[in-house]
């Protein structure tokens, strides 16, 4: 093989070029079940951030302007524990005459009537009149359940929900689904220490508002998995395993 045949050899072995089309082609069969997949995902990833963001600067909104309404009442004060501030201004609520009694629901089982009106100043002659306590609820599911046979016991039809601001809404939403036959009025409790007009600068009350956000959005799941709401279904729970 003289020289000139090898060099025609060599360049016949080399590969021959695809054209730009062809290329493309090729790429787009290889990469194109995976890529639409990711470009799915990223897309739907998206759409669903800015729900859960659109949705969230709404509830963190009406959370900051929601007022109680001069001058309101009802038959029935209905205090949730967990908040600041929220079992004192129940009690002013009952003393100024805004309800007849007062419920103060979700009370650890080791306190008692005593200690806590040793909490709020001048509260002792309510306590022995007219507030009850419960023990029984777990959360905010059994708040309402305690709530809605506490006034039907009491032949009550309207409440007054005392609790903090940023938990009224999913304490009006499971109320409301439990009681639906009550009319209830919110009484959200604000504190100085959380400044709600402002949530977005200040890195404390972002993080209450996007937790409770977060069981807000959770609360039809919640009662979906029937995990119990009150201390006595726990533990007839507990018996039943």
């Amino acid at each position: 093989m003289d020289k000139g045949e090898a060099l025609f050899e060599r360049d016949s072995q080399r590969a021959v070029p695809i054209s730009m089309t062809e290329s493309d082609a090729i790429a787009r069969r290889i990469v194109s079940p995976g890529g639409k997949l990711v470009r799915i995902a990223v897309g739907l990833l998206v759409l669903a951030f800015l729900f859960l963001l659109g949705g969230f600067v709404q509830f963190a909104h009406m959370v900051a302007t929601t007022i109680p309404a001069p001058g309101i009442s009802a038959d029935g004060i209905v205090a949730l524990t967990g908040g600041e501030s929220r079992i004192a201004d129940a009690v002013t609520l009952l003393r100024e005459g805004r309800g007849k009694r007062l419920l103060i629901s979700g009370v650890h089982p080791d306190t008692t009537s005593e200690e806590i009106a040793r909490m709020v100043s001048g509260s002792e002659a309510l306590f022995s009149c007219c507030i009850d306590l419960d023990h029984d609820a777990l959360n905010t599911v059994g708040n309402a359940e305690v709530a809605r046979n506490w006034a039907s016991s009491n032949g009550f039809s309207t409440l007054l929900i005392v609790t903090s601001a940023y938990h009224m809404p999913r304490s009006m939403m499971e109320l409301s689904r439990t009681a639906p036959d009550l009319t209830l009025r919110p009484y959200p409790v604000r504190t100085e220490r959380l400044a709600l007009e402002r949530w977005w600068a200040d890195q404390e009350v972002m993080r209450v508002m996007a937790s409770e956000y977060a069981k807000y959005l959770l609360a039809r799941l919640h009662l979906r998995l029937g995990k119990p709401s009150t201390t006595k279904e726990a533990m007839a729970a507990a018996l039943a395993r």
